[in-house]
């Protein structure tokens, strides 16, 4: 008997044993065709069929486990506690509540000194106030802020002039013609 007959014949006995038929899979020789089983749809692993198992087991297996956090928020019947039980477990708490204030009080303090760092940093990184000589501008139509910053020979950054000149003149607001503007020279 050679080795594909032996096999059929095994494929045979596995199909008279289940009773499924043979599907014949694309990728085998034609000297060794590859046959594989198909299970019946009845015996199919299904989430109806998990689910029916799941609940035919016992409900304290699908439990998440308590934690013990060492005091007892139910009181049972059965268990009577001494009054220095009663004390300790009051203690327990109080500790957790001052414990709890002093975490909040202390989130409190470096949230503070965070804004006050903040603002004190915000101020250090200011540009110094312009101290140099300086001239007498009368705006005229057109005029602009920056376009008086930009006429200005200085080595700076042109927003640090814009600041300068706004700065010295009080300005909020748009320029008006005729209006006399300080402006640094450097």
């Amino acid at each position: 008997m050679s080795n594909a007959s032996a096999q059929r014949q095994m494929v045979q006995r596995q199909q008279a044993q289940s009773q499924v038929a043979p599907l014949r899979i694309v990728g085998g020789t034609q000297a060794q065709p590859s046959i594989a089983t198909v299970t019946p749809i009845s015996q199919a692993p299904s989430a109806r069929l998990r689910r029916a198992r799941l609940l035919a087991e016992d409900p304290a297996m699908r439990r998440r486990p308590v934690i013990d956090t060492g005091v007892s928020r139910v009181r049972s019947h059965t268990s009577a506690r001494t009054a220095s039980q009663r004390a300790q477990a009051r203690g327990v708490q109080g500790q957790r509540s001052s414990l709890s204030f002093l975490r909040s009080a202390t989130y409190a303090v470096i949230f503070a000194v965070s804004i006050v760092g903040a603002a004190a940093l915000g101020l250090f990184l200011q540009p110094t106030p312009y101290a140099g000589p300086t001239i007498e501008h009368s705006v005229v139509a057109g005029d602009s802020v920056w376009s008086l910053a930009a006429a200005v020979a200085s080595e700076r950054p042109l927003e640090e002039v814009v600041l300068d000149i706004e700065r010295m003149n009080d300005l909020n607001g748009a320029l008006v013609p005729g209006q006399s503007l300080i402006l640094p020279t450097r």
